[in-house]
Order: C-alpha cells, then structure tokens, then sequence
C-alpha cells in the first residue's frame, strides 16, 4: 500500500514536470516584459505569486526577482549559507510551478 502511494506520487511529480517546462529562472529576471514593469505593479505581482510561498521561500522570490540579489548576496543578508538560500530557491521554484499548472495559468 505505501509503495503504491509512493509511485503515485512519483507519477503525479513526473506530471508536473512534463506539464512545464522550467526554463533558466535568470532568463525569467531579465526578460524585457517584466523588467520594464512599473515598480509598484512588480511589487503587485510578486505579492500575487508569493501567497502560498512560506516566508523564507519568499525572501527569495522577493530577493532575486525585486532586489535582484545573487544568491551569495541574500545569503550574507539573511546570514545563512549559500546553499540555505540555494533550498529556498528550489521549494519556492516547486511550489509556484505546482501553483502554475493547478491554476492552468
């Protein structure tokens, strides 16, 4: 019974995973489109995305894409390790994509 519900939630990962295509998370920072954003409407959509992000994974949203910090910065900022700040990146980059296709957005 619990290898069955392991594999299923395997297959329902692997779902998510080929239902979107993660594209370089720098590429998304930099595109034009959302760079040349009204600050306060940035600030907006961030907030929108970030809802379901625990605190920590929102530092990061918030980091990278507002204030754009590289990771070492927001780690000396928050005093923790690279490779802390490196575990919020990818459950905040989970959580969003798992948001995106539930949402369908």
């Amino acid at each position: 019974m619990i290898k069955g519900k392991l594999l299923n939630e395997l297959q329902k990962i692997v779902r998510i995973d080929d239902t979107c295509a993660v594209t370089d998370i720098n590429e998304i920072a930099k595109d034009s489109a959302l760079s040349s954003c009204d600050p306060y409407l940035e600030s907006e959509y961030l907030s929108y995305y970030c809802e379901n992000l625990m605190e920590l994974q929102k530092r990061w949203v918030i980091g990278t894409f507002q204030d754009h910090l590289s990771i070492s910065e927001l780690a000396e900022l928050y005093g923790v390790s690279n490779s802390a700040v490196k575990s919020w990146r990818k459950s905040a980059i989970m959580k969003l994509k798992k948001s995106l296709v539930e949402h369908k957005i």
